[in-house]
């Protein structure tokens, strides 16, 4: 790495907002790349120095589409330190910013999720990310099926508060959506014995009758313990029709 390159990198590392400024007055590529492929603007918000960011931002040349080795974006770093400001920052240079997807075909609303990072998908969510952009692979797997998944009952809690399921009429959620393996998000909350959010996807159902809801039944021992999670009537009535347990 050229002497220049480090200087501009230690100035966003280090929080040297005059020395940087001198450097850029003077002709430093702000895109200047690391060993990491890391630019200023990268080193800058992993570090938090917001006085740095701004300057960066401000530069008419800055390129806020490039990867480092891990092939995180600005916008990506910022989201992973929680810099919702640099994020929102980046997102009014570069409005498609979170719209970008990894080699898996995965955008920041999916990965939010796989990590289980509440903060992140709020964020997301409040910019107005769709609720329903699937995965560009050949699962094509929407958001909600993946926080599904998950066990963390805060995060679907959270994601009917947004209002990504509970009214799908105003945001465009599909709760009914189903994945490339016909699967939708109650299917998969079951499947993986999730009772919490199974609870919380049946009170926001708008169709207790749908096949979906039949899903449950190959489950019933799995939930005959379990007194919180009230099934709807037309399980219950499936259940003693087939011999299962009747629950209260």
């Amino acid at each position: 790495m050229s002497s220049t390159r480090r200087r501009a990198t230690i100035c966003s590392q280090w929080g040297l907002r005059n020395v940087l400024h001198t450097l850029i007055d003077h002709g430093a590529n702000v895109n200047a790349v690391d060993c990491d492929l890391k630019t200023p603007l990268h080193v800058a918000i992993e570090n938090q120095h917001e006085e740095i960011i701004g300057i960066l931002l401000c530069h008419p040349g800055i390129d806020l589409k490039i990867r480092d080795k891990t092939g995180n974006t600005p916008f990506a770093a910022a989201l992973q330190v929680c810099n919702d400001k640099a994020a929102q920052n980046i997102l009014e240079r570069l409005p498609n910013a979170a719209e970008q997807i990894d080699q898996r075909g995965r955008n920041f609303l999916h990965l939010a999720i796989m990590r289980d990072d509440l903060e992140s998908v709020l964020f997301l969510l409040s910019i107005h990310e769709d609720v329903n952009s699937l995965e560009h692979d050949v699962n094509q797997t929407p958001p909600l099926h993946l926080a599904a998944a998950s066990d963390k009952e805060m995060l679907i809690r959270n994601l009917i508060l947004a209002a990504a399921v509970s009214a799908p009429l105003q945001n465009g959620a599909d709760f009914d959506a189903v994945d490339g393996d016909g699967n939708n998000a109650l299917n998969i909350a079951v499947r993986q014995g999730h009772i919490s959010v199974v609870r919380e996807l049946l009170r926001v159902s708008k169709d207790n009758t749908s096949a979906a809801i039949l899903e449950l039944l190959p489950f019933q021992n799995m939930l005959r313990n379990v007194t919180s999670v009230t099934l709807p009537p037309a399980v219950s009535r499936l259940g003693n029709s087939t011999g299962g347990s009747q629950y209260e």
